[in-house]
């Protein structure tokens, strides 16, 4: 609108009547205009700048947001394998812990031909291949040890020699026994489930895996 207005020039002396508009207010307006439209221009450049800065605060944002749940996600993987290794660890030990008590309670109970066949059982196999073997009893379980070793060496068809002498330096259910080459071994129902543990304890290692894979046999079944 305002480029179709001009400036008009009047002969001197021509009275002029009615809304005329002055030269001098149609520069004002027309720097007017052209300030209307920089400022407009300016408020587009900052308001994509702004925008644009947004973005990238959005996104690095996001970046930091990805990478914080990344590393606790592997935090977590760290933590959750220790537990699981502690866990197996520690079912191992409490497995192998079940046995020993399993193994003293059925000892502490067995009757007593079970528990002197259970030490004549353990001389024979340590004594090797000795053709001759004396073994020294308690007093008072001569006669059994006699009739259990008779039944074991039956058992495993072994032809040896053996003897059965008192021996009153012995407590019951402690036999000692004698090589013809001098050897002497001595068991007893304490030493023999202290051997017996150390075997158990010694069989830990191969329970990690085997409890491992009941667990996730159990996962796989529920």
């Amino acid at each position: 609108m305002l480029n179709l207005i001009k400036r008009v020039h009047f002969p001197e002396g021509l009275q002029i009547s009615g809304g005329v508009v002055k030269a001098a207010l149609l520069n004002h307006v027309s720097t007017y205009h052209d300030l209307l439209n920089q400022a407009h221009r300016q408020a587009q450049i900052i308001l994509r700048d702004a925008n644009d800065e947004a973005e990238r605060i959005k996104e690095q944002s996001r970046q930091l947001a990805a990478n914080s749940v990344r590393e606790d996600l592997v935090s977590l993987k760290k933590i959750t394998a220790w537990k699981e290794n502690n866990l197996l660890d520690n079912s191992s030990s409490i497995c192998t812990e079940v046995c020993v008590v399993v193994l003293e309670k059925f000892i502490s109970t067995a009757s007593d031909f079970l528990k002197i066949k259970t030490l004549a059982e353990a001389l024979v196999i340590r004594s090797h291949n000795a053709r001759e073997l004396n073994l020294q009893a308690n007093p008072a379980q001569v006669d059994l040890v006699k009739k259990v070793l008779a039944e074991v060496l039956a058992e495993q068809m072994n032809l040896r020699k053996c003897n059965v002498k008192a021996d009153e330096e012995l407590q019951p259910f402690e036999l000692k026994i004698s090589t013809a080459n001098g050897a002497e071994i001595n068991v007893s129902l304490n030493n023999l489930i202290a051997m017996y543990k150390e075997e158990i304890e010694r069989l830990e290692p191969a329970l990690v895996p085997v409890i491992k894979n009941l667990e996730v046999n159990s996962e796989s079944i529920s």
